[in-house]
């Protein structure tokens, strides 16, 4: 994953499903575990995320061909629907100026 420019984690903290399977993994059937993590935007669900993950993967595995566009495709109309929603529910709010700051586009591309 270095040859991708995919650093390997210092240090951090994983939690939720992702840290209990790591840590039955390590903890109970002493298995050499290991997870792949794409970072996100806050607590918006990054669909972009799992589009550069299933690209990483695709150039890693050299037998591995994964056909990213439909996911693409509806990563692009989610981004649209949410900056969509959030622009509706701040113009309601008082004192409301301009449109949301929604996230970027492509933010990790």
């Amino acid at each position: 994953m270095v040859a991708l420019d995919h650093l390997p984690a210092a240090k951090g903290e994983i939690s939720g499903v992702t840290g209990s399977l790591l840590c039955e993994g390590i903890f109970a059937t002493h298995c050499d575990v290991s997870c792949l993590l794409s970072p996100t935007y806050g607590s918006f669900s990054e669909a972009n995320s799992a589009v550069n993950m299933l690209r990483t993967l695709d150039a890693f595995f050299v037998d591995l061909k994964i056909n990213t566009d439909s996911l693409q495709a509806k990563t692009e109309k989610m981004e649209k629907t949410i900056k969509n929603l959030l622009d509706q529910l701040t113009s309601q709010l008082p004192g409301h100026t301009g449109q949301s700051k929604a996230p970027p586009p492509m933010m990790y591309m």
